[in-house]
């Protein structure tokens, strides 16, 4: 898989572009390409390399996983719930899938529905390591839908974790957000 360290997305396109033009039938090329394109928020070539990838694997978890941050950040909501989902129903363990379809069900004033995938993404991978910090976000996320459905001691709960990883971690501007 081409990581592209260096932020040169134009370049690292035009590699993949080099070997889908040799006639690769490689999924990974595809997903790389839309992540790049993704990047450049390029979001109808990435949808396309995506969609791409998926036909070759249609078990392919991180290309319906792009595919929905695509949806999210092109503000279709219910085909990025469906992204989400399908990804989920590939692979039910993933607790990041569950925690960016919580996130879209916040944005979506969906609080009942956030709460149920937030909290399966703590229950999958509980936040306690600095290593869960990808995830402590979802302690935010949880924590403000219960505030919208008037939970506030569960609220209170999520938050306090959420805050205290942020402070083992010393990120300000994340403790500041809380």
């Amino acid at each position: 898989m081409y990581t592209n360290q260096y932020k040169d997305y134009g370049k690292a396109i035009e590699l993949l572009e080099r070997a889908v033009a040799l006639g690769t039938d490689d999924p990974g090329i595809f997903l790389n390409l839309g992540i790049n394109y993704l990047f450049l928020r390029q979001f109808d070539n990435a949808k396309a390399n995506f969609e791409k990838a998926i036909s070759l694997n249609p078990n392919y978890v991180e290309a319906y996983s792009n595919l929905a941050t695509v949806y999210k950040s092109m503000k279709d909501y219910d085909l990025a719930i469906k992204n989400y989902k399908k990804a989920i129903e590939i692979n039910p363990n993933y607790a990041e899938m569950y925690s960016n379809l919580g996130k879209v069900y916040v944005t979506t004033q969906q609080y009942t529905e956030a709460v149920k995938a937030l909290e399966k993404a703590a229950q999958l991978k509980p936040l306690s390591t600095p290593e869960d910090v990808h995830l402590a976000f979802t302690y935010v996320n949880l924590g403000y839908a219960y505030i919208m459905l008037n939970n506030y001691d569960s609220a209170e709960s999520v938050l306090l974790k959420a805050k205290e990883l942020y402070t083992q971690l010393g990120d300000q501007s994340n403790l500041d957000y809380i």
